[in-house]
């Protein structure tokens, strides 16, 4: 696959010397010690400052549009990956031709690895209600032609209708916008149009998984969702962050009522696979598998994935993060 045409001149300023560094170093490593070495050899301040504006192949194949100011653009930069973890679930339980399901898809950092795991044939259907966001996964879907990402400019809660959204508030933390009925002056909110996943479900059709960091509107997207859930049973893969979870007027012990009502049992992700949740892991922000009671089976699989995704050399034939890059 040739590099696509930069989409500005300022992408084909060559990168920093020390990004140069930390690829050079940190891409063929397996990601428990890539990211480490990372904060070493290139800081997250580092980035921050230098503002490089990239277009950078995922360790799966497609390019991604951002720039190391962003809070995930920046490992995204040096490694191919933000959140490994749910790369590598994506592929224990998705292949060519699935449908995957990604409410909160921020600029893409995911969006990009879950669409080469389901092609061809398959596709991403993406929500992200902030509006620079948006604009960055559509940069980033031109780039990768071979791919389907399906995105809407929707939020996605409970209900159908017209929503608050308060936006991150500047361009280091595009991932921390939310919805809200706060408004104040500190806010700067926007007016933006919410879904249910069950009132498209007849355009979503067969769901194979799904994935939600939504910032505390976790319950809310599950009961917008109780159908489509009930009749495709996919994996979940969601954040507990009980500060957000309370700013929503939740918590983690709702967030897991909401998915028992669903038949489904919620397991933490750590960086070697995923456990039991315990009354402790309430009390910290998680990320968490959610398996329908009759797939638990599924928890050995997963952790499979996740072991030999973060201590496997990053190279093709020894990690699956690592693909060759297909049409």
């Amino acid at each position: 696959m040739p590099k696509p045409t930069l989409v500005s001149a300022a992408l084909s300023v060559p990168p920093p010397a020390r990004l140069r560094a930390a690829r050079a170093l940190c891409r063929p490593m397996p990601p428990i010690l890539a990211q480490r070495l990372r904060e070493w050899v290139y800081p997250a301040g580092c980035a921050a400052v230098d503002r490089y504006a990239f277009i950078e192949r995922a360790a799966t194949g497609s390019f991604l549009q951002s720039s190391t100011q962003d809070f995930h653009g920046y490992p995204f930069a040096v490694h191919g990956y933000y959140e490994w973890r749910n790369v590598a679930l994506s592929m224990a339980f998705c292949g060519p031709g699935d449908t995957i399901v990604e409410v909160g898809a921020n600029v893409g950092t995911e969006t990009v690895s879950f669409a080469d795991v389901v092609s061809p044939g398959g596709r991403v259907v993406a929500f992200e209600p902030n509006p620079a966001n948006l604009k960055s996964l559509q940069l980033t879907a031109r780039l990768n032609p071979g791919r389907t990402v399906d995105l809407f400019s929707d939020a996605v809660a409970q209900e159908c209708g017209m929503l608050q959204f308060a936006l991150p508030p500047d361009a280091h933390s595009t991932g921390i916008g939310h919805l809200t009925k706060e408004t104040s002056a500190h806010l700067n909110t926007i007016e933006v149009n919410c879904v249910t996943l069950d009132s498209l479900e007849s355009r979503l059709s067969r769901v194979n998984m799904i994935f939600m960091d939504v910032e505390g509107a976790e319950p809310l997207v599950l009961r917008g969702a109780r159908t489509l859930i009930a009749r495709h049973r996919p994996p979940i893969v969601l954040e507990s962050e009980p500060r957000w979870l309370a700013r929503a007027g939740s918590s983690p012990k709702a967030l897991i009522s909401e998915l028992q009502a669903l038949s489904y049992i919620p397991y933490k992700m750590g960086r070697f696979g995923v456990s039991p949740i315990g009354p402790a892991d309430l009390q910290r922000p998680q990320n968490w598998l959610c398996l329908h009671a009759s797939q638990s089976k599924k928890v050995a699989l997963a952790s499979r994935y996740i072991l030999r995704c973060a201590l496997m050399p990053c190279l093709p034939g020894w990690n699956p993060l690592c693909r060759q890059p297909t049409a």
